[in-house]
């Protein structure tokens, strides 16, 4: 099973439902109240709340409740690492990725085993032929070289830090490994007229599935990877 949402991100959505104080872990006030930016805090806020909505629908009539489910996103040592999800402190072997901007945030849920999944959000804004060619592989910039709005490239830059925490194995961040094209089943999707079908497109092919959103002058994406894919072992 996996689900999937992307909501806009507002001062106030972080009151539902009710007082952070009373469904946030000891641990993750504690995390809360360092975090100085009353941006931050927010993106960070709505990401809980709505990965324990999504958490607790998973977990149907038997969940405990937002207050009952602990999001841990950093490792031992206190560095960033893929979220994983506590209920009533057991670790539950679900995948979750939690992604927010200026304007929206984006969770998915995955409870299948043996799968890598990544989301990610983020405005459509233009990105320079020198920003393509330093930081976009040959066969992404091919399949973008249709697109004169500048769309697809903001897509391909989602899609990679999709993959990235899809990825997760705590290594820096470098773009040109990850080759869009090859990592995920993107270039299957026409690059001419791409959401002229609808504002979601979503493609699978048995070993990964890639959900593109546009939507409010923002592009979002989810990468899913499956065990034992050929697209899962294509990471740099």
């Amino acid at each position: 099973m996996w689900i999937e949402q992307l909501q806009p991100l507002s001062d106030d959505v972080c009151l539902a439902p009710g007082d952070p104080g009373r469904w946030l872990s000891a641990a993750e006030r504690d995390r809360l109240a360092r975090i100085r930016s009353p941006q931050r805090r927010t993106g960070w806020l709505a990401g809980r709340r709505l990965a324990k909505e999504l958490l607790c629908s998973v977990d149907g009539r038997t969940s405990p409740g937002p207050a009952g489910w602990h999001i841990e996103s950093r490792d031992g040592r206190g560095r960033p690492a893929p979220p994983r999800a506590f209920r009533c402190g057991r670790l539950v072997p679900w995948v979750v990725s939690i992604s927010h901007s200026d304007r929206s945030v984006y969770v998915a849920v995955s409870t299948a085993r043996g799968v890598r999944l990544g989301v990610d959000v983020t405005p459509v804004r233009p990105l320079s032929d020198s920003f393509a060619r330093l930081w976009l592989t040959d066969n992404e910039r091919r399949w973008c070289a249709r697109d004169a709005t500048g769309l697809l490239r903001c897509l391909v830059w989602s899609v990679k830090e999709s993959c990235y925490k899809a990825a997760g194995n705590g290594s820096p961040f470098r773009p040109r490994q990850i080759d869009c094209m090859t990592a995920t089943n993107l270039g299957r999707l026409p690059s001419s007229g791409l959401f002229d079908r609808g504002p979601v497109q979503r493609i699978d092919d048995g070993h990964s599935t890639v959900v593109c959103r546009i939507v409010g002058g923002e592009v979002a994406s989810s990468v899913l990877l499956r065990a034992g894919g050929e697209a899962s072992g294509r990471f740099a």
